[in-house]
Parts: structure tokens; sequence; C-alpha cells
């Protein structure tokens, strides 16, 4: 793993790299995570005025070639992201050797933090942090942001890029712990705001893909409780200009959900209670996804890419607003329809609690 953070002097960076041992890296762990003596890796640090400078007394501290090909995950400390990420991504673009495919991380200290976690089930905690976002990607894709992916992001005029956020927890026992939790919202390469969990959620029902994700709904003074599966989706976002240049965006989504825990509702027979249910799960997906749509308003980010369907669908008129984008997205209302359907009950149809 890469980690890269803002420097003691403006302009500065710390580069942390932590590479495993040569050979077998089982063999050499003593089976604690990774803590105490006989860890599976080396941790290196240094700092410089650019990263190139960062990176040469490196070099000359280790006996093997770094080999950039077998990294995996590039981390940025938030204080760095707030600085701008892309002379960075430059200089690692520029190494033939680099692959495109590394993934993209926002710590919410810093990069070298986030390294020197308890590496839990895995050999590193590089490895950790790897696995935790491949396993985040059962519920979207896009919780896995590549190198490629932000690029070709930053490439456009008006799309905001973002970039999963993990979250350095404080341990009395030692080593740091780590959550996954939200996203980094950037304008061009800066991190301008982050996105919480609930507001990710809200961001990935309205691009498609979601699978796994849980909508909790209390009623009735919260002595009916469930919890609803989302494990498909379906979403369509069009943004239309009229004659006069009036800009109206709808959107449409729809979710395929089973029942993943229910509490209460005694009285009611199942077809009542999916139909309860579909109602409250409708309002409260439409709830997520305005609050993601007004903390995105709130931040000027254009996170999904709205600009750029204008201008493909009214190039001509986008000429016109294009440099206006920035004051137009946030005024813009979003017309949203949901539509909620619960599939099934899982395995069990009555509640146990609902049997008198």
């Amino acid at each position: 793993g890469v980690g890269i953070d803002a420097g003691s002097q403006p302009g500065n960076v710390i580069l942390s790299l932590q590479v495993n041992h040569v050979g077998d890296v089982a063999e050499k762990s003593t089976g604690g995570g990774g803590g105490g003596e006989g860890k599976p890796y080396v941790m290196l640090t240094a700092e410089g005025s650019s990263y190139s400078e960062a990176l040469e007394p490196l070099t000359k501290q280790i006996s093997r070639f770094l080999y950039p090909a077998h990294n995996q995950i590039i981390i940025f400390g938030k204080e760095m992201a707030a600085q701008g990420i892309s002379p960075q991504l430059d200089r690692i673009m520029r190494n033939w050797l680099s692959r495109m495919d590394q993934s993209l991380i926002v710590s919410n200290t810093t990069a070298e933090d986030l390294l020197k976690i308890n590496s839990g089930m895995e050999k590193t905690p590089g490895n950790r942090i790897r696995e935790t976002i491949k396993n985040r990607t059962q519920l979207s894709s896009e919780l896995d942001v590549s190198l490629m992916r932000f690029c070709q992001k930053l490439l456009s005029k008006t799309t905001a890029p973002v970039i999963p956020m993990m979250e350095v927890l404080p341990s009395e026992e030692g080593e740091s712990e780590m959550v996954a939790s939200g996203l980094a919202v950037f304008k061009k390469d800066k991190m301008v705001g982050t996105f919480s969990e609930y507001e990710t959620m809200g961001y990935l029902l309205l691009c498609g893909n979601v699978n796994g994700l849980n909508v909790d709904m209390k009623t009735n003074d919260n002595t009916d409780r469930a919890v609803l599966r989302v494990n498909k989706n379906s979403y369509k976002l069009e943004p239309k200009i009229d004659k006069t240049g009036k800009i109206t965006l709808k959107a449409r989504v729809k979710t395929f959900s089973i029942l993943h825990e229910l509490k209460g509702y005694r009285g009611k027979d199942l077809i009542e209670i999916f139909s309860i249910l579909e109602t409250e799960s409708k309002q409260k997906i439409e709830e997520m996804i305005q609050n993601a749509f007004a903390k995105s308003q709130a931040l000027k980010a254009d996170i999904w890419g709205i600009g750029d369907m204008l201008y493909q669908k009214y190039p001509k008129e986008w000429k016109k607003i294009e440099d206006k984008w920035d004051e137009i997205y946030p005024t813009l209302k979003l017309e949203l329809t949901v539509e909620s359907k619960l599939l099934n009950s899982g395995e069990v149809d009555p509640s146990l609690m609902m049997v008198e």
C-alpha cells in the first residue's frame, strides 16, 4: 500500500510505503495480526518537496526493487486530499509499471495512520484495507474507485469525483482499528466535503446496481420495526432543457427488496404488512436520495454527472450555461419518483414476536 500525506512544510509530501517481506508472508507472521515483532511487512516513511523527492530516500532503505505493479491501494490523508491530489496521481501514472486499477481511498486522519491499523484477519493492514474495499463492492461497484475511474471523471468539466473514505478508530489495546464509512467528495482534484454513510446510501440508490442495502423503518412510537434489504434496483436520471431554457431534472428509482427483520405489527396479516412496508420504504428511500442530492448541491458538486448528460443531449444549449453550472446546479429541483417492491418475507412468514 502507498500512503500520501501533506508534509510539515507547505507543498511538501509525506510518502508512506507498506512493503511485504520477501518469501512466504504467512511463515514470517507471528499470528498476531501483524502486531509486535515478526510483522510480515515493513513501513517506510519519508518527506520531500515532491512525490519523487520523498520516494528517493526510501529506495535506499530497502534491499529490493520497489515494484509499482504490485501495489493495490493508494491512500490520501484528509489534509492532502483537500490540497489537491493531481500532482501525485500524475507522478504515479507516469511510471509505466503502475496499474490503473489501483483502488483510491481517503483517510479521515492521515494515510500513515490508516496503514498502521491492526491487520485483523489479514496478514497486513494494506491487505485488510483492500479486502474491505472488495467486500464493500458487494453492496455497489461504486464503492471501489480505481485510479482510472477517478481520472476519467477528472477530465470532465463539471462532474465531481468521489473516493471511498475510511475512518481510523483509536484502540485502548494498541494498534488502531478502522471502518469504511462514507465518501470524500471532490471538485476537480480537491476534496470539498464528505458524505456520511447515510448520504452515501442515497447516492448509490441513484447510481443503480445496489445489492444488500438495508432500509430501517420504525413506526407506531418505535413499537413496530422492520428492516428491508434492497437486493436490486434500477434508475433513470433525465435532465431536460425546455424552450425557455428552464432545466428540469427527473429521476425514477425502482427497488426490489426482501424482508430482513420484523418486530411488532401485531394483529396484522402479511398482506397488510407488505402494503405498509412498501409505502414506508418508498418514503424512506425518497428521503435518502433527496438528502444526498441536497448535500451535493450544498457542496456545488455534480457527483452524478448531470452536466455531462446535458452536454450530450443539448450541446448548443449547454455552451450557454457551462460556465454558470456551479451556480445553476444548487438551484435544480429533483423530481423524484420511487417504486418499492417487497418480494418476499424470507424463510418464515409471521414473526415469532407476532404470535400470541
